[in-house]
């Protein structure tokens, strides 16, 4: 019988990784055992605050790491020019999040008068709920709203007169216009002058994640609320946390990329603290589970629970297996697989090339039949040769990359530098 490995804290783990070490100060949670440890560390001055800034920017996350930094009292620690600049961005991300909540006051209220319900997801639901207790705390790259199909063109209009631009999206290639796998939300939109963005849903997610969450089942769980007065309406609990897992984890091959964003995980365990006590946790897994994601929501969970301090579910099993994927995921953090990063120094460098070439190979092992999942799963028997020759030949093409996103953050390593 599988079972959890015992959980250590994080002080028993090495402080030299900056993926741990920012996911321990992205918590919501006071990990005592492990702040006493890092203090010292902190005092000694033998935590390296610039690579944890260059993970922190890496994962969007840097406004939130501020945040908490002075909650958890880490803040006089850092030299002052970094002290300067995050108190600065994070100014700057409250009125970029002043612009963003504003935007959404007013999208809703047309939306009302134009009798479109909207159902609020990931960041546009956090402003009904001030989930992280700081107007500056989450970075917004868009606001995702979910409405009915048969809304679609009506809702397009209404920014248009709103004086949003769509923006060109780039034509599906044929695998997708072979299995009937269409956008689960209309193009971009842009508003001209100001950082708003905003992708209006039609579907919760497609694929293997949207089949996790179908819409209907948001939709019927979903709970009335208001901002500033307007009434709007956000996923349960439940279900933000099961949307979370499956947007951190499947989309853009995270799992098997072996790179799970610490944006993802932190507002994974701030909506877990927030709601604790109305978290259905066996729907949670049980919904993962009859997807297949039974091993990766265990993960998620392993992380969240090993890195940030987050209670374990008892109704939620515990596999020794999960152990090997939580060393894999840490290990790409710690040596900056995901992100393109190349250390100076011989040693640090071959253990780096053996870790990426190790996570490679699990990566073109797993990623055929993640293709098969979220690529090709119409039902229809007579697809059977057509979905094989797609996957083998994307596959095929795929070299031992681990993906183009991988290269883009490589590109801006200087630039975050």
């Amino acid at each position: 019988m599988d079972v959890c490995p015992k959980s250590r804290p994080l002080a028993s783990l090495s402080f030299d990784n900056p993926y741990a070490l920012l996911a321990f100060f992205l918590s919501p949670s006071n990990n005592d055992a492990a702040a006493g440890p890092l203090l010292q560390a902190a005092e000694q001055k033998k935590i390296d605050w610039g690579s944890l800034l260059y993970r922190a920017n890496l994962n969007f996350c840097t406004p939130l790491w501020y945040v908490r930094l002075r909650q958890k009292g880490f803040l006089p620690f850092l030299p002052g020019e970094l002290q300067e600049y995050l108190n600065l961005l994070h100014q700057a991300n409250i009125e970029r999040n002043d612009a963003f909540r504003l935007a959404l006051e007013e999208l809703l209220r047309t939306f009302q008068v134009l009798g479109i319900r909207t159902l609020l997801l990931k960041g546009a639901a956090t402003f009904c709920d001030d989930l992280y207790e700081d107007p500056g705390a989450r970075m917004m790259g868009d606001l995702d709203i979910l409405i009915e199909p048969r809304y679609s063109e009506k809702a397009r209009a209404a920014l248009l007169q709103l004086g949003y631009e769509q923006q060109v999206r780039r034509e599906q290639d044929e695998i997708e216009v072979f299995s009937g796998n269409r956008h689960h939300h209309l193009p971009r939109f842009n508003k001209p002058g100001t950082p708003v963005a905003v992708e209006i849903h039609t579907r919760t997610a497609r694929r293997q994640d949207g089949r996790t969450l179908p819409d209907d089942l948001a939709w019927e769980g979903s709970e009335k609320t208001t901002l500033e007065g307007v009434e709007a309406a956000i996923l349960s609990p439940t279900h933000r946390l099961l949307h979370n897992t499956v947007h951190a984890l499947v989309p853009q091959r995270n799992f098997i990329r072996s790179s799970i964003a610490l944006t993802h995980l932190a507002e994974f365990a701030s909506l877990s603290r927030r709601y604790e006590s109305r978290l259905d946790w066996e729907e949670w897994f049980r919904r993962g589970a009859g997807q297949k994601l039974g091993m990766e929501f265990i993960v998620y969970l392993s992380l969240a629970h090993r890195l940030m301090a987050l209670p374990w579910p008892d109704c939620v099993p515990r596999r020794f297996t999960a152990g090997i994927h939580l060393f894999r995921i840490v290990a790409a953090g710690k040596q900056g697989v995901a992100d393109g990063e190349s250390p100076s120094a011989v040693r640090a460098k071959i253990i780096a090339l053996a870790t990426r070439f190790l996570l490679r190979i699990y990566y073109r092992v797993k990623e055929p039949a993640w293709m098969w999942r979220n690529l090709y799963y119409a039902p229809e028997a007579a697809n059977f040769p057509l979905r094989v020759a797609f996957t083998f030949r994307k596959w095929a093409r795929g070299g031992l990359g681990i993906s183009a996103e991988a290269k883009k953050r490589a590109e801006g390593e200087k630039r975050l530098k």
